[in-house]
């Protein structure tokens, strides 16, 4: 009886070992509790900034346009480019965070419109725990993507990685375009998660709660007749989504201002 006995056990042990070895890596969801809690994170170092219209006595008329950030150090936010592209825009911003906080920016760290990238000095930021900046991203890997779509403050959507090459992120009619003369070719996520206008400069999160990208351009997969980019929006939602990749926003980070 005995004997039985040990052999069932190295039996059951031996198949459940290999159902382990078999089973195939599992990719975390927004249902887990891996995901629950990058997510949390990624949302507390994803502040929204907020775009006024000012008074001629310099008081604030009205909230006029939002864009994503991701706190990236002490003082500092990450978003595009194209969301602060004048020093009139940098002037009247402020930034919001989820949990009450609101800053007024300073002044530009840094800005390259070629990569639609830029860092905002903004005294008095903190981010919530480290982020981590990372370039470990693959095709089929699930993200999160956090802003302000159609102004609605601390929003987030969920897609998977579609593609990932060198280029540029002028992608709004489906059509990879040839990099400009004088732009630095550079890594480009595109993602399937819905993409409303609002989500620009929003941080691009991984499952580890680790910051892959910066959306920069939304659009739909079939474009119809006549769409161009300056038609980015007409329709009820955007599905397609291009990111500047974190092996760019780590260089960026990295050169000089």
């Amino acid at each position: 009886m005995k004997n039985y006995l040990s052999v069932t056990c190295l039996v059951i042990v031996s198949v459940l070992t290999t159902l382990v070895l078999l089973t195939p890596l599992h990719r975390a969801t927004g249902d887990d509790l891996e995901w629950r809690r990058a997510a949390a994170h990624a949302k507390a170092n994803s502040p929204v900034l907020v775009f006024v219209t000012l008074k001629e006595d310099g008081s604030i008329s009205r909230e006029s346009a939002y864009c994503g950030a991701s706190t990236i150090a002490n003082d500092r936010v990450l978003t595009a480019a194209h969301c602060v592209d004048n020093e009139a825009r940098v002037e009247s911003t402020w930034v919001y965070f989820q949990d009450g906080r609101k800053f007024k920016v300073k002044s530009m760290a840094s800005f390259n419109i070629g990569l639609d990238l830029a860092v905002l000095n903004v005294p008095g930021v903190l981010p919530v725990g480290t982020v981590v900046i990372s370039d470990d991203i693959a095709t089929g890997d699930e993200i999160m993507g956090t802003g302000a779509p159609g102004g609605e403050m601390f929003k987030a959507s969920w897609g998977r990685i579609d593609r990932i090459y060198t280029g540029q992120h002028d992608v709004c009619d489906g059509i990879r375009r040839p990099v400009p003369i004088g732009h630095k070719p550079h890594q480009v996520v595109e993602t399937d998660r819905v993409s409303f206008f609002g989500y620009s400069g929003g941080g691009i999160w991984n499952g580890a709660g680790r910051l892959v990208g910066v959306h920069v351009r939304g659009s739909y997969w079939e474009p119809y007749p006549g769409y161009s980019c300056s038609e980015s929006y007409r329709g009820e939602y955007l599905v397609f989504g291009a990111a500047v990749g974190g092996k760019t926003v780590i260089e960026f980070l990295n050169s000089k201002p």
